[in-house]
């Protein structure tokens, strides 16, 4: 493994030993075959193909009420013991890639029904360009959905390469098993993509004694339950930070970050949001790792609340995103009132 100085544009953030940048100077552990040439090619892509028809039937179908709903996928069983490549260095070392492309999509999503990476070893998920790279995930990791499936999240390209290098040292073995590709049909929020200029306020939305009231609560009622916060209305007016862009675009941004352990997916509930054409809401992890799928878009105004879940990840922060065209500056209204956590038993764990 090689440290490099190497030119990526997002900010860098290393939680849960799990990140995803691109285009800003910043020192890092990249995969192998970035700075070294390899003797084997990686494999013709594993390809998601999609028709046109298939997919005009899935777009109308998934717009429903200003809100474009995931994406197409397809399930597949892959591994690295029997898709892509091995490599085996002189000195041990080994690495394993794979090419995945689904033509026209967004960025593409892969759901692991097992993914065990063995200390020593590094796992990366990136595009062919290697403009943009999820990783290292350096030691087991667990970012569950509310069905406990782990999920790589989205990189954005229609062709991706995953990559998983490991140590001569490296005696076990990893498991990496793809369930699902997903196909993804929205954009990507801005600032998953891109470095704004202005800090990210946070907000803690648990405090000591509700998180310890929570946990209580959780244990008892895991599975069958949604704990419910009441966010102090949080609003685009009032609290959050604004980035003005070249062309006139607007983003409001806020960082929320729940301390807790018992949740498998979190919901955030806006209060009768007024989005303007154009302008949508989106909803990622400050580190990368999971960004929604769908967004709202615009509906004019929204007769009630309406909710967007995503993943849980403990102790991250969630950003709230919404992007306002200059065309329609001032028109919109956006308020959080509300998360709701999918509670379980027992705490998520970062690390097996």
């Amino acid at each position: 493994m090689h440290n490099f100085t190497y030119h990526f544009g997002l900010i860098l953030i290393v939680l849960f030993n799990f990140s995803a940048w691109s285009q800003t100077e910043t020192t890092r552990e990249l995969p192998y075959s970035f700075t070294n040439q390899l003797k084997k090619k990686v494999p013709k892509a594993e390809n998601f193909e999609v028709s046109d028809s298939a997919w005009a039937a899935f777009k109308k179908k998934n717009q429903i009420g200003g809100v474009y709903k995931k994406g197409m996928w397809k399930n597949v069983n892959y591994n690295a013991e029997h898709k892509g490549v091995w490599d085996t260095l002189n000195d041990g070392s080994k690495v394993w890639r794979m090419a995945i492309t689904s033509k026209g999509a967004k960025g593409i999503t892969l759901k692991f029904s097992d993914f065990y990476i063995p200390k020593g070893g590094a796992f990366y998920g990136y595009t062919a360009d290697k403009s943009f790279v999820i990783g290292p995930v350096i030691e087991p990791n667990s970012f569950f959905d509310d069905k406990m499936n782990l999920y790589l999240s989205s990189i954005p390209s229609d062709f991706i390469i995953l990559e998983y290098n490991q140590t001569a040292e490296v005696k076990d073995t990893p498991n990496l098993h793809i369930q699902t590709i997903w196909h993804r049909i929205s954009d990507l929020p801005y600032g998953y993509l891109h470095q704004l200029p202005k800090e990210l306020p946070i907000y803690q939305l648990y405090s000591k004694e509700l998180k310890e009231r929570r946990t209580k609560t959780a244990i008892k009622y895991a599975n069958v339950a949604y704990e419910t916060t009441q966010a102090p209305q949080y609003n685009t007016i009032k609290h959050g930070i604004w980035d003005t862009l070249k062309n006139g675009d607007r983003i409001w941004r806020l960082g929320v970050q729940v301390d807790f352990d018992y949740a498998k997916a979190i919901t955030f509930d806006f209060y009768k949001p007024i989005i303007p054409e154009g302008a949508h809401i989106s909803i990622y992890t400050q580190n990368k790792t999971i960004a929604s799928y769908s967004r709202f878009t615009q509906k004019s105004t929204y007769s009630n609340s309406v909710g967007q879940k995503v993943a849980f990840s403990p102790k991250q922060v969630y950003i709230i995103e919404y992007y306002e065209p200059l065309s329609v500056i001032g028109q919109g209204k956006i308020e959080l009132t509300y998360c709701r956590l999918k509670l379980t038993a027992k705490p998520i764990q970062i690390d097996r």
